[in-house]
């Protein structure tokens, strides 16, 4: 429905649950749900159709993702109260999200939010922490802390600089506020 969505974000913006990411945690992951001959179906030929046309320009997709994950790079490096990700000189990022790590990740979505910047927390759990991997659990401190703080930032093409400019600055100021 179209209603889905704004009621989504107005719960996320009113209260301190992260429907999303609970949504993904190990327990409740959708795909496990689903009855194994539904994973043997093949796409209709529409849909193959569509996915051949998306090929043909996924190297320009994949340009404008990075040249917008550039400027939040270029806004955001040196903003002490966030993390980015440093970036490798052997490897390509084609940034599907821009991931950045802050303490505050809730409240800083939410008031994202609330300036028409949506994000997610991801679904990336701490392998430390999944009872897949009960026999071999220890703490991991860094992997657990990224759980916690890691927020995407959004990079899709459509957006303008002026929009990845809105989206940084946003983040500056709502962060300036905190002490």
């Amino acid at each position: 429905s179209i209603f889905l969505f704004p009621l989504i974000a107005l719960f996320i913006w009113w209260s301190d649950n992260d429907i999303v990411g609970d949504i993904f945690k190990e327990e409740e992951m959708l795909f496990t749900k689903l009855p194994k001959e539904y994973l043997k179906l093949r796409p209709v030929e529409l849909q193959a159709e569509i996915g051949i046309s998306q090929m043909e320009c996924i190297e320009k997709i994949n340009q404008e993702r990075i040249e917008n994950a550039q400027i939040l790079i270029n806004t955001l490096n040196g903003f002490d109260k966030i993390k980015i990700p440093k970036l490798s000189s052997y490897a390509k990022q084609i940034f599907v999200s821009f991931p950045i790590q802050a303490k505050n990740r809730k409240r800083l979505q939410r008031e994202l939010l609330g300036k028409g910047i949506d994000t997610s927390s991801g679904f990336i759990r701490a392998c430390s922490r999944m009872d897949i991997f009960n026999e071999f659990r220890t703490h991991c401190p860094i992997s657990e802390e990224i759980e916690q703080n890691i927020l995407h930032l959004p990079v899709y093409p459509s957006l303008s600089k002026r929009d990845l400019l809105h989206i940084s600055e946003s983040i500056i100021r709502i962060l300036k506020k905190e002490k």
